[in-house]
């Protein structure tokens, strides 16, 4: 009796397939199904497989292609090989060119990472610095105390790009500008 729960769409297959957990499971399954499945199709699995695409083992009637690399295999081993003859350094192992690419990708993410938190302490530095512009402004304290603290938040905007955070950015600048704009009117000359 075919099972209806473990049933699950494989991505290699491009199809819904019968889905196990461990090798054993699949090859009980067969065990126990063969002959039921003969009688009413005529078919019957007779083998199971590790699929890759979904970390998991099928079983299949086809002896066709026993041995022959499934699709997502065919994929990973084309990018590696391509990665390879790319990045490969004459003199050095295969698995030296893999870690140093590893190596080299997690360095770039690291530094990304880096710059975001950067990003987002700038940020909200500047954040509190408008808050506290805003009540000098409100008070009408000192006057230079607040245009210092505005040009020196404006040079830190311009100053610290960082991507992803543009529109932040910009949306400080114009508060900045803002304030500066209400500092003018408050501090004019009579």
């Amino acid at each position: 009796m075919r099972p209806s729960k473990s049933r699950a769409y494989c991505k290699d297959a491009q199809r819904f397939k019968i889905f196990f957990k461990t090798e054993n499971k699949a090859q009980n399954f067969i065990k126990f199904n063969h002959a039921e499945m003969i009688e009413e199709s005529g078919f019957a699995p007779t083998r199971c497989y590790y699929c890759i695409a979904c970390d998991g083992w099928h079983v299949s009637s086809s002896r066709r292609f026993e041995n022959a690399a499934n699709k997502t295999e065919l994929v990973i081993q084309a990018f590696t090989a391509e990665t390879l003859t790319v990045n490969h350094i004459p003199g050095t192992s295969t698995e030296d060119a893999i870690q140093k690419k590893v190596t080299t990708k997690k360095i770039e993410k690291n530094n990304l990472f880096i710059q975001q938190e950067k990003a987002e302490r700038l940020l909200q530095k500047i954040s509190q610095r408008i808050q506290t512009i805003s009540l000098l402004l409100d008070k009408k304290s000192d006057k230079i105390l607040i245009y210092n603290l505005i040009h020196e938040s404006q040079r830190l905007l311009t100053k610290n790009r960082a991507p992803g955070f543009d529109t932040q950015i910009d949306e400080f600048k114009n508060l900045l500008h803002t304030q500066k704009a209400k500092a003018n009117h408050i501090f004019k000359d009579p």
